[in-house]
């Protein structure tokens, strides 16, 4: 008899400690892990808003981009709405990851649209909403390019202007 590989002992307490982690508790963690993430779209979008110059906030963000990378299509209005308030390095991450989601879906046009409409939100959202819109229909561009001669969007009223000095 050895006491040292008692602990091996299948009937033993220490065994069923590990099955009943491997078996039930595992699976549990990757399952809420999961759910976190699914839930967590808003907070990724935070932390990538948290990037800045010399690689301040990168490694967080690194982490959060696994997060947008993996939202659907159907997310991309909320990661426009995501772009309020972002630096040129943030949005340029949040770029990436709409880029992401379009490449494994439909662009949801309606609600795109909407946003893209709302003269409240950001300037670069709404830019990318359009840019969005056009590529999924490029005559939206010559039905919608007229309406943003006085849009408060200075990018989006560029574009308007340079149409009507191309006429």
């Amino acid at each position: 008899y050895n006491a040292r590989l008692n602990h091996f002992n299948i009937s033993g307490f220490p065994m069923r400690i590990a099955i009943f982690f491997l078996g039930f508790c595992l699976p549990a963690l990757f399952c809420m892990s999961s759910i976190a993430q699914e839930r967590s779209l808003g907070d990724a979008l935070k932390v990538i808003k948290g990037v800045g110059v010399a690689g301040l906030g990168h490694e967080d963000a690194v982490k959060a981009m696994a997060t947008l990378n993996a939202a659907s299509a159907d997310d991309i209005p909320e990661m426009l709405q995501g772009m309020e308030g972002a630096s040129r390095l943030s949005l340029n991450w949040i770029r990436g990851a709409i880029q992401s989601s379009l490449d494994r879906g439909v662009l949801p046009n309606e609600e795109v649209e909407a946003y893209w409409r709302d003269v409240s939100g950001s300037h670069m959202g709404r830019l990318m909403a359009y840019e969005l819109l056009v590529e999924a229909n490029p005559d939206f561009s010559s039905n919608h390019v007229a309406s943003m001669l006085e849009d408060p969007s200075l990018p989006l009223r560029q574009l308007a202007v340079q149409d009507f000095i191309d006429r």
